[in-house]
């Protein structure tokens, strides 16, 4: 029982303050924060640890089968999102020396192609005026980033941001302040927005994370109170732009991953306003999220494997939420989800062994199954990753040691999907090794977790597969391609590692008062470089024979992301 109540307490009222802390130069060792939302390593009775079995130990042999006629839906370009903060210049988006942003950050975004961009939380939504992000530099104000804490200059507003937006061709996702905003001030901004920005805002959410109670903003509220909040906010907003789609926060508990405070905050929220809610934005796809002394002492094997099941749970989770979105909506007004928030996290403590992988490789492949897993959920609409940058440790693109912003494994594979994923998505079943997790962090325990990861897209032509190899050994995998008579030549694109904790050599940052615990090292994750990480291509010939099913043997990689895309691909019929 213990382990529950500490496991349903919400941690991320304080996860902001920490990381706040650390750029404000402040103490760790003041003690002034709640252990028990989120506990520090050293919490726990001493444990026994379980040795994971290493994944090359599993049977290597699977089959991926593609059914071209069988169609399960258009994959929204939407799903390819990303979030960035307005706190600290936009957590270094905005050069205070050069009085511009950042061109190194706007070059990798560009390069990197996000279709959607959050602002201006996470947490910091629910604090945040927009309007103190206008105007000339030099006459913008100095506010606390959250009610009693540091404070920042607006130097990022919405003007920078919305540059940054223009220049990743990138359309903006905006959370309005229903912590202590009103109503009027979240419908000025959509006028702002269509008026004096451009092009027009579509997608608007009300609130980030006020279902947990203490958040962090200080406006956490009981489901009847956002309720009627969120529809004032809504017929406001959509008297300036009936178009546009407005966004209620919410989700389900699951297993060991209890962030929402009240269990029925969802279901109550939805019997009051489900006639005036387009999506339902939920937080349910962070992992592992370590908890206590025992998960900070398991074999770092078990760590990942947890890690890479997580997302079996997120998409059951995400079954869930849209059967219970099925019970409340309307015929005629169907409600879709948004993951606005999203990714791998392990603890946010600098005296946690784990912080810092988040670049990791074993991050990466979780990146991979997740996104994976959003592509096979039909009522997923929208998921903005979070985020994007960070000179800390949860950036998918951080500093190095000279200070300049440079990619990690996570970054690398989303680009890897955003770039060669089509939009019509076709059936994919994978029969293949599994393994079985141990419960760690707010991860469950899991069986016949899949080693072998997949799903394919089919367009004017152009078969796109995209396989995610979790093991630490290579899979030969036989590809059956259904409905298919024959194609030309195949182009393959793969990320990988040599080891789960391979990474691209991003740095912590050196703060006075701050001193980060040794990392975790299972033999790469000291050694960060570039070249750790290694992006290849190549091809293979064309179909030999046509007129029947066609099959291609193909050997995946240990712990590897590979993009199989046929060209000229000609079907036949069942």
């Amino acid at each position: 029982m213990g382990l529950e109540v500490r496991l349903r307490q919400p941690w991320k009222t304080w996860a902001g303050p920490v990381l706040v802390s650390a750029l404000c130069a402040m103490a760790w060792a003041a003690g002034t924060h709640d252990s028990g939302a989120f506990p520090r390593p050293t919490d726990g009775q001493p444990v026994t640890v379980v040795p994971a079995p290493s994944l090359a130990e599993i049977p290597s042999a699977a089959e991926v089968v593609i059914d071209t006629l069988d169609v399960v839906r258009q994959v929204p370009a939407t799903l390819y999102g990303t979030n960035v903060e307005w706190i600290w210049g936009g957590q270094g988006l905005w050069s205070e020396c050069d009085r511009e942003l950042d061109p190194e950050a706007v070059k990798l975004c560009r390069q990197l192609g996000p279709t959607l961009i959050r602002f201006p939380g996470g947490v910091f939504s629910d604090c945040y005026d927009w309007r103190n992000g206008l105007g000339p530099q030099s006459a913008r104000p100095t506010t606390p980033i959250h009610p009693g804490g540091p404070v920042s200059r607006h130097s990022f507003g919405i003007q920078e941001f919305s540059e940054l937006a223009r220049a990743a061709d990138a359309k903006p996702l905006l959370t309005v302040n229903a912590g202590n905003g009103t109503a009027e001030m979240a419908a000025d901004w959509v006028r702002y927005m269509n008026r004096k920005v451009g092009p027009r805002v579509q997608y608007w959410e009300v609130g980030n994370e006020l279902y947990m109670a203490g958040d962090l903003s200080g406006g956490a509220l009981a489901a009847e109170t956002y309720a009627a909040k969120f529809a004032g906010f809504a017929d406001a907003m959509r008297s300036v732009d009936p178009r546009i789609h407005v966004g209620a926060i919410g989700g389900l508990n699951y297993d060991r991953y209890n962030f929402i405070t009240d269990d029925h905050w969802t279901e109550t929220v939805l019997g009051l306003v489900a006639d005036r809610i387009d999506f339902l934005a939920v937080h349910n796809a962070y992992a592992p999220v370590l908890m206590t002394g025992a998960d900070m002492a398991a074999d770092p094997r078990a760590v990942y494997a947890a890690l890479l099941a997580a997302p079996v749970g997120i998409e059951r989770n995400l079954a869930d939420v849209s059967a219970l979105l099925a019970a409340y909506e309307r015929p005629d007004r169907p409600i879709s989800i948004a993951v606005t928030e999203w990714g791998p996290l392990f603890q946010v403590t600098p005296d946690c062994p784990w912080v810092d992988h988040v670049k990791t490789m074993g991050s990466a492949l979780f990146v991979a199954s997740t996104l994976n897993a959003f592509l096979r959920s039909p009522r997923v609409e929208v998921a903005t990753f979070f985020k994007y940058n960070d000179p800390l440790f949860i950036g998918w693109i951080g500093r190095t040691a000279d200070g300049h912003w440079r990619t990690t494994a996570p970054y690398m594979v989303f680009s890897l999907y955003r770039h060669n994923l089509g939009r019509t998505m076709v059936r994919t079943t994978v029969a293949g090794p599994t393994y079985d997790s141990q419960a760690i962090g707010v991860v469950g325990a899991f069986s016949g977790v899949p080693c072998l990861d997949a799903v394919a897209t089919l367009d004017r032509g152009t078969l796109a597969v995209m396989v995610v190899n979790k093991s630490e050994g290579a899979i030969d995998g036989r590809l059956a391609l259904k409905g298919v008579t024959g194609y030309g030549g195949v182009q393959v694109k793969t990320v990988r590692a040599m080891s789960l904790d391979a990474n691209t050599g991003t740095v912590l940052p050196n703060i006075p008062g701050i001193t980060w615990a040794p990392q975790v090292d299972m033999g790469r994750f000291n050694l960060g470089d570039p070249g750790e990480i290694s992006v290849s291509s190549g091809k293979l010939p064309a179909a030999k024979s046509h007129g029947a099913d066609q099959s291609l043997s193909y050997t995946f990689p240990p712990l590897s992301v590979t993009c199989l895309t046929f060209k000229d691909v000609k079907r036949g019929s069942r």
